[in-house]
Parts: C-alpha cells; sequence; structure tokens
C-alpha cells in the first residue's frame, strides 16, 4: 500500500513539472507534453478500483 501512495505521490509531482514546462513554448516542448501526459496516465491507472481493472481485463 505504501508503495502505491509513494508512486501516486511522484506521478502527481511529475505531471504537475510537465504543466510547469508546458508554460515556456519553445521548441523543446515536446518531452514536456510527453511527461505530463504518461505521468497523468500513471496516475489514473494507479488510482482506478481494482475492479474496474478486473473487469475491462475480463473483456479482452
Amino acid at each position: 500500500m505504501l508503495v502505491a501512495v509513494v508512486a501516486i505521490a511522484l506521478a502527481v509531482l511529475l505531471a504537475l513539472q510537465g504543466l510547469g514546462m508546458l508554460g515556456t513554448v519553445t521548441a523543446d516542448a515536446l518531452p514536456a507534453v510527453a511527461a505530463t501526459v504518461l505521468s497523468a496516465a500513471l496516475v489514473a491507472l494507479l488510482v482506478v478500483p481494482g475492479a474496474s481493472r478486473a473487469w475491462s481485463a475480463r473483456r479482452r
């Protein structure tokens, strides 16, 4: 459980850092966009209830 909490906290921090990097619009914005999207996806996957993940796994 502690590992999940730490992972969620780190992913949220990475997403916030990515959003902060998006404030400076330059040609180097692609890594910031990728970091933000991947961090947000990680947070979503860690926060979604296990029953929801199990339901989508059965549908395959």
